[in-house]
C-alpha cells in the first residue's frame, strides 16, 4: 500500500482495482491532513507513510499549497465500468482533485466558489433560484471584501 501511496503523489493519478482504490484514498487523504499541519510530529508521521523523498517533496512543495482552502476530499475514486480480463475484478481511477488534467474537474472552493456562484447567478434563470442564498451572503459582507472581478460586481 505504501508503494502505491508513493506512486500516486508521484504521479496525482493511478489506475488499480476498485477495492485497492477505496482503501488507498483513505490513506491519500490522510498524508494531506497531516502535511498540512506542519508541525514537527506530524511530518514525521507523513515520512513514516510516504517512504519515497520525490513522493514527500511533491507533497509539501505542490500539494500543501494546492489544498490550502480545501479541508478535505483531496482524492477522487473514479469507478472505469470495467472489468480486468483475467480475473474480472472491477477497475478504477483514483486521482488528486484540483490539479491540470483531472478527469473531471473539482467543484471549486473559497474565491473560486464565490466567483463561480456570482457567474452562474448572472447566466440563467436556474442559476439565480440555485445560487440566490450564496450570492445574498456574498452581497452582505464589505464591498472590499468581496473576491468577485469588478464586470460581475458593476453587473
Amino acid at each position: 500500500m505504501k508503494n502505491m501511496l508513493n506512486d500516486l503523489v508521484k504521479e496525482q493519478r493511478l489506475e488499480t482495482t476498485l477495492p485497492k482504490a477505496k482503501e488507498l484514498q483513505q490513506y491519500a487523504e490522510e498524508i494531506v491532513f497531516l502535511a498540512k499541519k506542519n508541525t514537527p510530529y506530524h511530518d514525521g508521521l507523513v515520512e513514516s507513510i510516504l517512504t519515497s523523498p520525490e513522493a514527500r517533496r511533491i507533497l509539501y512543495e505542490r500539494m500543501v499549497p494546492r489544498y490550502a482552502d480545501r479541508a478535505f476530499h483531496f482524492t477522487r475514486v473514479l469507478n472505469q465500468f470495467r472489468y480486468r480480463y483475467y480475473d474480472t475484478v472491477k477497475m478504477a481511477t483514483i486521482e488528486y482533485v484540483d490539479r491540470p488534467g483531472e478527469l473531471r474537474p473539482a467543484n471549486p472552493v473559497g474565491a473560486a466558489r464565490d466567483q463561480l456562484a456570482a457567474n452562474e447567478f448572472l447566466a440563467t434563470r436556474r442559476g439565480r433560484r440555485r445560487y440566490y442564498e450564496e450570492v445574498a451572503r456574498m452581497l452582505s459582507r464589505k464591498r472590499g471584501d468581496l473576491p468577485l472581478d469588478e464586470g460581475v460586481v458593476e453587473r
